[in-house]
């Protein structure tokens, strides 16, 4: 018996699964879409990816020693240690009095946990001084701002303005999750003042240090061990705290059974509160802010909306107190956010509605631009399992993507739709063959625009953190567009276009199932049954105790099988039923739509029609002089280049949010008071001219905040936002607000005036200075010389240096000599002195419900005149007043704020902002201005900040530029197996930059990181056009002569060229054209892409054919046409 092999069906392979299996494509596709929105909202909210390098700080404390102290002891040594570690990037340590900060900066990728224990292991080899305490290690930088600001007032007192700040507030802000700390600034705390008659003490024989003693030993609660007792344990407890002021003041002084001296007979004993180290306001009104921090690995989003669903629910407050938020960084975020969600939207309805101008049809506009929110919604998928935000970067990625997502799709139904009308095969046999013959080329062109972000790999810098998410989403989308485009497409092509469903003998479900086999399955249980049945003892045993488990799974199968047998039947019927109705309704809607849309489209096509007709001629123009045209291109493109030196240069767009930020620094030794009414005075006059403005003023230091940066009794720091910003123009409220708060400073001729926007992540000033010299007063030259030739640029604003004139200080010099014949030595005296000018804390004291410091303090202040100083008596000794005079020098002197060190040197830092918008071309004027200072040997002046970073992040993406320009023709070459057609499809590469570059001109925007990012994209974009052309031009060369090959192909791939290119075009548009929050950001990645796409699909429908006629195709004709040779 011969056996006879079937011919292969023409419908076999994977597309013809994917046609054949509608349910399967439809399934896949639903749980895709319900993952990818479930992923959505999952995703964190942030601006941008972290653009910060990995930080760690070491903090240690040194109490009671002076800033050279502390550079000498700490500083230097733990440098040492810590200049070896693997991937350190920069060092700078900061020694302030009583503390040194280590800044600890790494390169990108280094392992923060590693480091972390590398550093612990360095630390622990370096052996400090006595006295200082064990470093500690931060793993955040400790200068960042808190998240949110809350504001505490009313018309209560400050002290109770604390309290409930730190006893309801705090508490209720740091119970949220992914809150680090909420820290109140201001206010004040209530305290037990003990004031003393310093006079009449000192006449008992007692001073300051004996009072001090006597108040903390008797003020003590402590452990005495453990007594039994028989059967009984009993705890021994001394409790001896004071539990009222009557208690306190009670207090005997002298161990004399006959002295009857009290603590009342030399001291007033009351309920008072501490000295005000902080002065807040809030529109010039006294209150307490709460400054909330993060924790480091929290979502910034997600938790100021927990801290403002907390608020809305209410914190419960006296009545005379409102809690206020005033200051919160995620709403800039989510604004911003919102604004590129709804650009992309607007773009995705533009880009379908020109589909849908060029198609003329409903339902095929349908199909294609299904592909938009599949491929989305899929992309978000690897977003949330690769752990990444949404963001700017990739939101815009999206955005930047969303004209591309449609072109497979458009490929693929057009090819489908040829080989039924024109080939004449049925629906299903079209949508498999037309997709067959495709899918390769599809393929390719998507692999060539990927191949571009492969570069990405390569890209340092801030530029390769934000270009890894962009690149990341546009990867993703692009496959997912790519496998709809396979897949969804071909499934749903012969049915929701209108086309019946073949083979009629079988039943017309939408899907039937398989029923479940479970008589097999039962037939295996009980064969296994038998068979254990069969088995002796302890076997046998066990086969009886599984005996319940196979009853409830045989039932568990039954029932299934029952529930299969009368519900899939069903299922299948109502979604059949729903089809229909689906089908139905897109049919009516598209013919209501089309009786209004027609005469639009008609005039629409009328145009392109006669826009094809001129390109026609012009074509033939072209064809006569090819080299003509070339040479026309060339030198507008070199007119175009010539004027790019007119072209600024910036590294990341300054983002307008509405709201300024502003340090008022007056002369060193301003009282903290006298700050404070110079700035509300100042404040009150920005107030009149912008009534809707909102100040919040912050003056003085707290010696346990965590920044001690731009702090200080004679430094006012101010915040000032317009609280319905959103419904302003934020950059002209911004303009016109600095412009107010520069002019109106002229008031404060003694002040310095520091404007800038709130940080929405860490990036250095625009202008910053290094000075190097391990001399202090060559440093200090240096660094004068580096301010003054700042100060003649023009443009340059804001200027501060690090190396700032010391607080003035009395220098105290003991006599040792003299010391020797008394009972105290230099610090016992040092210590009466400071509780003599500040007062001392000597213990607690219980104050409703709460612990409250006592403090020790004269009655009467002792004044900061020099004279009073030298002559305040300190104690008795042999019956003769002691002054401070009769042991010490005491002179007026300058002590230093801080030292800083970079990368083991000392240096001084100068800071600047910058009013222009060139800074690429700043920074040349300020390299050739630096050169000019002599530096001596030892010494050095390095530019920094904005310029470093922009340095590395254009150097790194001009050379991934060029990079992703050779993978795309590898990927070309390799494609048509030809060397010289990919260069000349690489030729509207230069055209698309040079366009970008035109339109950024124009528009009169700075050439970014974020235009250099839509560069690199265009490169991708562009070329899929021309590599279209040149293979369309190369199949008609085997029937026809190469010109005519050309022309035809010209003419042929127009259509298709203006179609995919306006997609993305429009889809790009609304980026551009709609502001609000982060705009500057969006504006030049779209305009690059715009510009760029938009010259060179004008340019590509004259150059790639003139190029054509030039160089031919070695295509052979075929040798059924011998026309063609």
């Amino acid at each position: 018996m011969q056996s006879h092999q079937a011919p292969p069906s023409p419908s076999t392979g994977p597309f013809a699964s994917v046609v054949q299996r509608p349910v399967a494509v439809l399934m896949v596709t639903i749980a895709i879409f319900v993952f990818g929105l479930i992923s959505y909202n999952k995703l964190p909210l942030t601006l941008l990816p972290d653009i910060s390098y990995p930080t760690l700080t070491v903090r240690t404390a040194y109490p009671g020693a002076a800033p050279h102290e502390v550079e000498t002891e700490i500083a230097v040594r733990l440098e040492e240690r810590l200049a070896t570690l693997p991937g350190l990037r920069h060092m700078t340590s900061v020694s302030r009095a009583e503390r040194a900060d280590i800044n600890l900066e790494f390169r990108w990728g280094t392992d923060v946990d590693v480091a972390l224990q590398t550093i612990a292991e360095q630390i622990d080899r370096v052996r400090l001084k006595e006295g200082v305490e064990k470093p500690l290690i931060l793993r955040y930088d400790p200068t960042l701002e808190p998240v949110a600001q809350v504001g505490l007032f009313g018309d209560a007192p400050l002290t109770d303005l604390w309290v409930h700040a730190e006893e309801v507030v705090r508490r209720r802000l740091e119970a949220i999750d992914g809150v680090a700390s909420a820290r109140p600034r201001g206010g004040l705390e209530p305290q037990v003042h003990v004031e003393v008659d310093t006079g009449a003490m000192t006449l008992r024989g007692l001073d300051m240090l004996k009072l001090s003693k006597r108040l903390t030993d008797a003020n003590v609660n402590a452990p005495g061990g453990r007594i039994k007792d028989g059967q009984t344990d009993y705890f021994l407890r001394a409790n001896n705290a004071f539990s009222s002021i009557e208690e306190l003041s009670a207090l005997p002084l002298l161990p004399d059974l006959q002295s009857d001296l009290r603590l009342s007979d030399i001291a007033k004993v009351k309920i008072d509160h501490s000295d005000e180290k902080v002065m807040t306001r809030v529109d010039g009104k006294p209150a307490v802010l709460i400054e909330i921090y993060r924790e480091a690995d929290s979502n910034i989003v997600s938790v100021a909306q927990r801290i403002r669903a907390r608020l809305t629910r209410g914190i419960k407050s006296p009545d005379k107190m409102k809690v206020v938020l005033l200051q919160d960084r995620a709403t800039f975020i989510e604004e911003a956010i919102e604004q590129v969600k709804s650009t992309a939207l607007q773009g995705a309805g533009l880009s379908v509605l020109i589909l849908f101008f060029f198609l003329r049809r409903f339902l095929p506009t349908l199909v294609m631009a299904l592909s938009i929110p599949l491929s989305v919604m899929a992309t978000f998928i690897p977003l949330f399992a690769q752990d990444i935000s949404l963001n700017l970067m990739t939101l815009g990625g999206l955005a930047l993507g969303i004209g591309m997502l449609v072109d497979n799709s458009i490929v693929v139904l057009e090819s489908i739709s040829r080989c039924h009308q024109d080939e004449g095969l049925a629906p299903l046999q079209a949508a498999v063959k037309g997709t067959k013959e495709v899918a390769q080329a599809v393929i390719a062109s998507t692999l060539t625009t990927l191949a571009v972000f492969f570069p990405i790999v390569f890209v340092e810098g801030i530029a390769g953190q934000l270009f890894g998410d962009l690149s990341l989403v546009i990867v993703f989308s692009l496959l997912a567009s790519l496998v709809v485009s396979l897949t969804v497409v071909p499934a749903l092509a012969p049915r929701l276009l209108g086309v019946q469903m073949e083979n009629s003998t079988k039943e017309k479900r939408f899907f039937s199932l398989q029923k479940p086999k479970t008589q097999e399955l039962m037939a295996e249980f009980k064969n296994r049954l038998q068979k254990n049945n069969r088995k002796k003892g302890v076997m046998k045993v066990v086969a009886w105790l599984t005996w319940p488990f196979f009853i409830v799974l045989w039932l568990f199968a039954s029932l299934f099988n029952l529930t299969a047998q009368l519900l899939f039947p069903l299922l299948g019927n109502v979604l059949w039923f729903f089809y229909f109705i689906i089908q139905w309704f897109l049919q009516r809607v598209s013919s209501v739509f089309a009786i209004f849309a027609e005469p639009l489209l008609k005039a629409f096509h009328g145009a392109l029609k006669g826009l094809k007709q001129k390109y026609q001629s012009q074509l033939t123009n072209i064809q006569h002089r090819p080299w003509t045209f070339c040479i026309g291109v060339v030198l507008l493109t070199l007119v175009v280049l010539g004027n790019a030196n007119s072209l600024a240069f910036s590294l990341i767009p300054n983002m307008s949010q509405g709201a300024l930020q502003a340090a008022i620094r007056f002369p060193v030794g301003t009282p903290l008071e006298q700050t404070v009414i110079q700035t509300e005075t100042f404040l009150d006059a920005v107030r009149k001219k912008h009534p809707k403005l909102q100040t919040v003023l912050a003056a003085g230091i707290d010696p346990e905040d965590e920044k001690l940066e731009d702090v200080g009794e004679h430094i006012a720091q101010v915040f000032m936002q317009f609280p319905n910003a959103e419904n302003q123009d934020l950059q002209n409220a911004e303009r016109s607000l600095e412009s107010s708060l520069r002019t109106l400073s002229q008031s404060l001729p003694d002040a310095q005036i520091d404007i800038s926007s709130p940080a929405l992540f860490s990036v250095k000033k625009p202008v910053s200075i290094y000075v190097k010299a391990h001399d202090p007063f060559l440093l200090k030259s240096l660094n004068l010389q580096a301010l003054q030739k700042l100060q003649r640029l023009e443009g340059i604003k804001d200027i501060r240096s690090s190396l700032q004139p010391g607080y003035p200080e009395y220098q105290v010099q003991y006599n040792r000599e003299r010391l020797l014949t008394l009972p105290y030595n230099a610090p016992q005296v040092a210590r009466m002195l400071k509780t003599h000018l500040l007062g001392e804390v000597v213990g607690t004291f219980p104050h409703q419900g709460r612990l409250v410091d006592i403090r020790l303090l004269p009655q009467h202040r002792l004044s900061f005149e020099l004279q009073d100083v030298k002559q305040k008596p300190l104690f008795i000794h042999q019956d003769q007043l002691v002054t401070l005079g009769h042991l010490a020098d005491v002179n007026i002197g300058e002590g230093p704020m801080e030292i800083r060190r970079i990368d083991g040197r000392r240096s001084a830092q100068i800071s600047a902002n910058y009013a222009g918008f060139n800074l690429g071309g700043l920074h040349n004027i300020l390299r050739e201005q630096l050169d000019v200072i002599p530096t001596p040997v030892g010494t050095q002046m390095e530019l920094g900040g904005q310029a470093e970073e922009m340095d590395s992040s254009l150097a790194s993406l001009g050379y991934a530029l060029l990079l992703s320009v050779f993978l795309v023709y590898v990927v070309m070459a390799a494609q048509f197996e030809s060397l010289k057609q990919p260069l000349l499809i690489m030729s509207v590469v230069p055209l698309a930059l040079v366009g970008a570059l035109l339109g950024l001109m124009v528009v009169q925007v700075s050439l970014s990181v974020m235009a250099l990012l839509g560069m690199i994209v265009l490169v991708g974009i562009v070329v899929n056009n021309a590599i279209v052309l040149v293979d369309t031009a190369n199949q008609r060369a085997r029937s026809q002569s190469w010109a005519q090959a050309v022309q035809e192909a010209a003419l042929m791939r127009f259509r298709p060229i203006l179609i995919t290119a306006l997609t993305t075009i429009l889809g790009l548009l609304p980026m551009t054209l709609f502001g609000g929050a982060g705009a500057e950001v969006r504006l030049p990645l779209a305009l690059t892409v715009i510009t760029g796409l938009t010259w060179a699909t004008v340019l590509t429908l004259g150059v790639i054919p003139a190029l054509l006629f030039i160089f031919p195709s070695p295509v052979k004709p075929s040798p059924q046409n011998p026309e063609a040779s």
